[in-house]
Order: C-alpha cells, then structure tokens, then sequence
C-alpha cells in the first residue's frame, strides 16, 4: 500500500504480465483503508477473545464440535459467495496482481 505513488486514483491493466498494475492512489483513499483495517482488527480480536472465553468455559465435546463445524460453515460460505459473484476474468486478475513496494508516507 505505502508503495504506490500518491496522486489520483487510477489502476492500469500490463496485457504483457497478465496481471493489474496501481498506478497511483490517494491520500484519502488510503485514510480510509487503513481505518476499514483498523475496524476489522478490534472486530476479529473481539471474536478471538469471545472464542477464547468460550471454549475456558464449554466442558462439552459435543458443543465444541458443533461450534467448529458452524465456523467452517461460516468460513466456506464467504468463499461461495465471492465465487458466485466475482466473474471468471476479474477473480483471475485479483489473483495475478502485483505486489507493492514501499514509498514514502503521506505529506
């Protein structure tokens, strides 16, 4: 993320390397990002700390049991729905993409 040139916006497609370029991103759009990862850290160490007290207290096998097999239910779904959304090509560009180097913060 921080190796992408700061300016507008824009995504450029290399047909050489099969694969989707950043050209450029935001300052903004970056503020952002790092909020949503921000979010979605404390969300997952919440679950983690609920799980955890969960499983000091379960004394039941069985519920343990039924507990992963609704956490894999819950995994494996988000996958289906991605695969069932995402078209063929663009799922295929999301997996080829290029990864980034490092560049200075924003001023």
């Amino acid at each position: 993320m921080t190796g992408i040139p700061r300016g507008s916006t824009h995504i450029t497609l290399d047909m050489e390397a099969n694969r989707l370029v950043p050209a450029g991103i935001s300052c903004k759009r970056i503020f952002w990002i790092y909020s949503r990862a921000l979010f979605r850290f404390f969300v997952a160490d919440a679950l983690l700390r609920a799980g955890a007290m969960f499983l000091a207290v379960t004394t039941s096998i069985e519920d343990i049991l039924l507990s992963a097999v609704a956490l894999e239910f819950v995994l494996n779904g988000d996958e289906l729905r991605f695969d069932s959304v995402v078209q063929d090509r663009l799922g295929w560009l999301l997996l080829r993409r290029r990864s980034i180097g490092v560049l200075a913060p924003c001023s």
